[in-house]
């Protein structure tokens, strides 16, 4: 939510299942690929925390599943990040973090919450991972809740 075009997001949320979007289509992107209309949307979907990890860079990745073998991975970017200093969602993204720490990391997966989150389409990274099929993602996370 730093481009250019983050001020053309749509926060109209849309409720969705982790199936639904799994099977929107979008386009394929590539690292330097500009931001999508269907990256334009805020959608949200209710699932049960399968894996949550923080990674090096302090984002914390939240991978969902609805119990079918459908899941989606989403992300609260690191709010410390210097980038993220001019994020529009900069509360948001502290308001997720706080969310996560005071639940706990490891109380949270086997959780069932609901996750409102920017669409974003990740690089097909050529390799088997529980993810959405077509790559969805919402990242960034911007609430997360029981």
């Amino acid at each position: 939510m730093i481009d250019d075009l983050a001020s053309t997001v749509d926060t109209a949320v849309i409720d969705i299942s982790i199936k639904e979007i799994g099977q929107i289509e979008v386009p394929e992107v590539k690292k330097e690929t500009p931001r999508q209309d269907v990256e334009k949307k805020v959608y949200r979907v209710t699932g049960t925390i399968n894996k949550i990890k923080q990674y090096r860079d302090g984002d914390i990745h939240i991978r969902l599943d609805d119990g079918n073998d459908n899941y989606i991975i989403t992300e609260i970017p690191n709010p410390g990040c210097v980038y993220a200093a001019s994020a529009s969602m900069l509360n948001e993204w502290n308001q997720a973090i706080s969310f996560v720490k005071a639940n706990g990391f490891e109380d949270l997966e086997g959780k069932t919450v609901t996750i409102t989150g920017v669409a974003f389409v990740d690089i097909d990274h050529h390799y088997k991972r529980k993810q959405a099929e077509n790559n969805m993602e919402l990242h960034p996370i911007i609430k997360i809740e029981f």
